[in-house]
């Protein structure tokens, strides 16, 4: 990947855009508990999600023939953030990805732990599920060309300060 933000293309099944049954959601509950790396920030997300998700968005980017998926983790009511949450599992890790804000494309991995060949073929593969998904996982809405940068300094749970 380059300085413009730029990741090639992933290889393999595209993902397509699918119903979050209530049982795919405890699924996403289990992978992150499974996942010793996952950040407690996300799962205490995920669980708001699960218990809040009749108000919410229930489709998410699903791939065929591997576990691997993409779903909007919309930020509890209580939060003046305007920044948006992803949860991206692959690989068997579960990742959590933020935009800066609403309107940018501007996207990045809210964790440090990930980085070189790694990192890359993630961003390819969550660029990938993007398309499918889009910004928000509604029908027709279209694909979402992110841009990958750094975590911001100044990243806080529900978004970014500055």
């Amino acid at each position: 990947m380059g300085d413009d933000g730029e990741t090639p293309p992933a290889q393999g099944t595209p993902f397509r855009l699918d119903e979050l049954s209530d049982e795919a959601l405890v699924n996403v509950l289990r992978d992150a508990a499974g996942d010793g790396a996952c950040l407690a920030d996300l799962k205490t997300d995920l669980t708001q999600f699960y218990k809040n998700h009749h108000a919410t968005p229930k489709r998410w980017a699903v791939r065929n023939g591997e576990k691997a998926y993409l779903l909007f983790v919309p930020a509890p009511l209580r939060t003046k953030s305007s920044s948006l949450t992803y949860a991206f599992y692959f690989e068997g890790r579960l990742y959590r990805f933020r935009t800066v804000d609403l309107y940018r494309p501007d996207v990045y991995l809210s964790e440090s732990s990930v980085s070189g060949a790694a990192l890359t073929r993630v961003k390819s593969h969550l660029r990938t599920a993007f398309s499918a998904h889009g910004k928000f996982g509604i029908p027709g809405e279209g694909g979402f060309d992110c841009r990958f940068i750094k975590r911001p300094l100044g990243d806080s749970r529900f978004g970014v300060t500055r």
